[in-house]
């Protein structure tokens, strides 16, 4: 607005799902004489008396105001990271909460806190909302309440990450982030390829271990030059066209590397995805399903690429040399 003069419109009413959310524009008189009216946003509010209103209004230009300061903005930025990796999973919840009925108990033994009605409640970690400068001001609270269990549970996390990416683990994938194919394989690293077939010693042989280097600057040298090897622009890709071209049978080693980055595990999508698709068919309406049913309920959604290429008619034939004591109905007769 560039320093005009401007006056605040403030509005509510209730939504699709019967919440009270607030309306709020700003009307401003331009540098040119131009009366101008625009929209900031909306905001849920609990009440809707003037007062209130006016504190939701005045808690808005604080988070704003805030925001302006990159050193406070960078501290919430901390308290945001510090909230989402203590409670971003039901298992890490549990353990902060575990810590801090421990260490509340151990404190309350030792007279360094005292007992009363209503006090130490179980509690966890409020995330702040993006509007509302009292959820930050809850946030910091619980913080401090539970820093000592915050602490315990970071150190955990801490811990669980150098054993999963231990020394070896983080070779491997630098090793393997070597066989990338954007830029014309830029990445390509002979020596840190040839050191994987030490790491995987069984999978490849005496001669193949021998070999590998040579084999690997041939290798880049060919795709280089093949118009076909630029389109790839990941490991996925590269061994499709490989496959595609024969070239897995001129490389086997280097092929072999390539499989093996690929079958790595560093991530856990899939998996997240099977415990996604278990909430859509095991929902409250279906709590009493069993887990067989659940298995292969799940088995036929997530797979269902292949079953809609099943021959149905072969299907119903398998079953019915077993001696059902049902018939199936037969397959229409087409003419």
């Amino acid at each position: 607005m560039g320093g005009c003069l401007f006056s605040v419109l403030v509005d509510e009413s209730r939504d699709i799902s019967v919440k009270e959310q607030m309306a709020v524009v700003v009307r401003f008189v331009s540098k040119k004489g131009e009366l101008i009216e625009r929209f900031l946003g909306i905001k849920h509010v609990t009440d809707t008396t003037s007062e209130a209103l006016k504190r939701a209004l005045v808690e808005l230009v604080v988070v704003a105001v805030s925001r302006c300061c990159s050193s406070i903005e960078d501290f919430f930025d901390y308290v945001a990271l510090i909230v989402n990796t203590t409670s971003s999973s039901c298992r890490r919840n549990d353990l902060l909460l575990d810590k801090y009925r421990r260490n509340l108990l151990a404190k309350l033994e030792s007279g360094e806190m005292s007992t009363g009605r209503g006090k130490h409640q179980e509690t966890s970690l409020a995330r702040p909302g993006d509007t509302r400068w009292g959820s930050h001001y809850k946030t910091l609270f619980r913080i401090e309440s539970m820093w000592d269990s915050v602490i315990e549970v970071l150190d955990a996390i801490i811990t669980e990450l150098d054993h999963r990416f231990n020394e070896v683990s983080t070779e491997l994938l630098v090793n393997f982030s070597c066989l990338d194919p954007r830029d014309s394989f830029s990445k390509l690293n002979v020596d840190k390829l040839a050191r994987l077939t030490e790491i995987y010693f069984a999978d490849f042989s005496f001669d193949e271990r021998k070999g590998i280097k040579d084999q690997l600057k041939t290798f880049i040298v060919h795709v280089r030059r093949l118009e076909e090897f630029r389109i790839c622009h990941d490991l996925a890709s590269l061994a499709k066209k490989m496959v595609e071209l024969e070239r897995h049978i001129v490389f086997p080693s280097v092929y072999r590397l390539i499989e093996l980055a690929l079958l790595l595990p560093v991530a856990t999508a899939s998996v997240e995805r099977a415990f996604s698709a278990m909430k859509i068919i095991k929902t409250e309406l279906r709590n009493k399903m069993s887990d067989a049913w659940c298995n292969d309920l799940m088995v036929c959604y997530i797979e269902r690429g292949i079953f809609k290429g099943l021959d149905f008619g072969k299907i119903k034939k398998e079953f019915q040399k077993k001696g059902r004591r049902i018939p199936l109905p037969r397959s229409p007769r087409r003419n």
